[in-house]
């Protein structure tokens, strides 16, 4: 029971769903004038690119939509999408982030919108653009508190008690957080899935193993460039980290395991995942081990 406590409030810790809230609160609470600024050339340059004459019937229906949202609202998903972001990012992760909210049921069509609306607005001062390969970075810094809790909340950890058995498509897996058993937001359908199968992966116990975990993580390509040797560090500090707290609760701890939609089985995890690299193959070990003879 403790142990499935300290998953829940580790789940609420980890969470994305938290962060948007905790931007919109940094806004109100912090460079107001700029921000408010910001966010009133945004929306101009918006409506003037929504009210211009388009050469193509697939734009106008693109712009239609966008207009349908509000433009307010289009505004504020973009404004929370780069300001979520941790240096410079690609335009397709910033237009991933934007694509839910503008309302079409093509994922590609919702992209190249949310990418256009990145394009046509680039001249708001809210990002900078780069080129080769086409990259956005933000120019306005949220509070290093909340910018340590964003990066802290890209990947959840093990899980600290067995996952939840899967009981349809919907239930499953993470004790609070409720989500679909295939992977991928747009492959999601209620069809019948092998749950009893998953259930006996998430069944399995894991631990670190306490030696390999000591040797030090290395690059599989080249740090050529000054962004891959920062992504790089994070990375290898964000592992740390996540490999010291669980070893700090008892070096025991569970994978929720998914589908993808060709039914591949997948664990969930990033910094800890035997379906990784093969360091992080290394450093994991079976729980309660068996001498096969």
């Amino acid at each position: 029971m403790i142990n499935r406590l300290k998953q829940v409030v580790q789940e609420d810790e980890y969470s994305r769903r938290n962060i948007r809230e905790n931007i919109l609160t940094a806004i109100e609470e912090g460079k107001q004038k700029q921000l408010k600024d910001t966010f009133k050339n945004y929306c101009n340059s918006l409506d003037q690119w929504l009210m211009d004459e388009s050469a193509y019937d697939s734009k106008d229906f693109r712009k239609v939509t966008i207009s349908s949202k509000g433009i307010e609202t289009v505004v504020t998903e973009v404004l929370l999408a780069v300001l979520s972001c941790e240096g410079p990012t690609p335009i397709q992760a910033v237009a991933a982030k934007i694509e839910p909210h503008l309302g079409f049921d093509d994922v590609f069509v919702g992209i190249k919108a949310a990418a256009e609306i990145l394009a046509v607005c680039w001249d708001s001062k809210l990002y900078k653009v780069y080129n080769e390969p086409l990259r956005i970075e933000s120019m306005l810094r949220l509070p290093k508190e909340l910018r340590e809790y964003i990066l802290k909340t890209k990947y959840m950890n093990p899980m600290l008690c067995p996952p939840t058995d899967w009981t349809t498509n919907f239930a499953g897996g993470y004790i609070t957080i409720c989500e679909h058993i295939i992977l991928g937001r747009h492959n999601n359908h209620n069809e019948k899935q092998a749950l009893d199968a998953i259930n006996i992966m998430q069944f399995i116990e894991w631990e670190l193993d306490d030696v390999a975990v000591n040797y030090v993580e290395k690059p599989k390509h080249a740090l050529d460039t000054d962004e891959k040797i920062v992504a790089w560090k994070q990375h290898i500090d964000m592992s740390t980290n996540t490999y010291q707290e669980m070893m700090d609760a008892d070096n025991s701890f569970w994978f929720p395991w998914k589908y993808d939609f060709r039914g591949r089985m997948y664990s969930q995890g990033h910094y800890i995942n035997f379906q990784s690299t093969g360091y992080k193959k290394s450093i994991l070990n079976f729980k309660h081990r068996e001498l096969i003879v």
